[in-house]
Formats: structure tokens, sequence, C-alpha cells
């Protein structure tokens, strides 16, 4: 994913600072008020890192699932073997977030890690038909605490609706 979005950014643009600029930019545009992109994969580079709250991250996948539905379904593959081409070894991967076959309803999102934010776990779940985005940031056990606050949001949150203006 990381080569991904470094490809992505010099393809989009043929200019990574401009690419962050216009990444900065939509992050300002959705409402990510507490969001800062150094680079285009979110790794921390020397002092001039990203930083970002799970808000925030909250609104950018949101965003995301409803501009781009098909990232779902690609999220929330647990497997896939890509086989050696002239342009690439082989290649056997499989979705870091265990939760896809464990959890109820989680059809993926992203996992992440890096030394200055820790474990990181952005999960979406379809489930009892309601759509919920957990994030977690600085985790010590993604799993077990990506559970409990979707455990928690199922069990706890209820939705209410406000009357309409004309009733």
């Amino acid at each position: 994913a990381n080569d991904g979005a470094e490809v992505l950014a010099e393809g989009t643009t043929g200019d990574r600072t401009e690419f962050l600029n216009l990444m900065n930019a939509k992050a300002k545009q959705l409402g990510m008020k507490n969001t800062y992109f150094a680079n285009p994969t979110g790794l921390d580079e020397d002092e001039n890192n990203s930083y970002s709250t799970a808000y925030d991250l909250a609104i950018l996948t949101r965003h995301l699932i409803r501009r781009y539905p098909e990232v779902v379904d690609i999220s929330k593959t647990e497997h896939i073997y890509l086989p050696i081409t002239e342009n690439h070894q082989d290649y056997d991967m499989y979705s870091g977030i265990n939760l896809l076959t464990t959890y109820p309803g989680v059809v993926g999102f992203k996992t992440g890690y890096t030394p200055e934010a820790g474990l990181t776990l952005i999960t979406l779940v379809q489930k009892e038909g309601r759509e919920v985005v957990g994030v977690l940031l600085g985790s010590l056990s993604r799993r077990d605490e990506a559970r409990e606050l979707l455990d928690y949001s199922f069990k706890k949150l209820k939705i209410y609706y406000l009357p309409n203006a004309n009733s």
C-alpha cells in the first residue's frame, strides 16, 4: 500500500509536493480540521510527520466508501495470489484485518503501524442495518480493542430520528 501511494502521487501530478498539497486541500474540504499529510503514505519521515485524529480518519473513511464503494470489496478480500509475471515476482497476500473472519459484519478496512502512531486500525462494519466506522490509534491490541469499541457501538449507542419540521 505504501509503494502504491507513492506511485499514485507521482502518477497523478508528476510532483510529490503538488500531490501533498492536493491531499491537504482535500482534507480541509472534507472538514478534517486536525490532519496534515507530510507524505502520501502516512509513514513517519524525519521530523515532518503526518498527523490526524480518529475523528478525522473516520471522516476520510466515510468519504472514501461513499465516493468509491468498490474499495470496500477490495478491503474485504481475505487472500489474493498474484502469479509471477515478467514485471514482478509472485505475491501471496493475506489481509491484516483479523476481524474479517472473527467479528460478524466486518467488511474490512485498514491496518497500520508506525513507531510514532503505534498500532492503528480503521474497521468498517455493516450489521443490523447500520454502518459503523471504528478508528483506533496507538492501540496495544488492535483486535481486542476494536472488538470492544464495536461491541459498545452496537449495544449502547442508539439512533434517534428528529421529527420532520413539517410534522
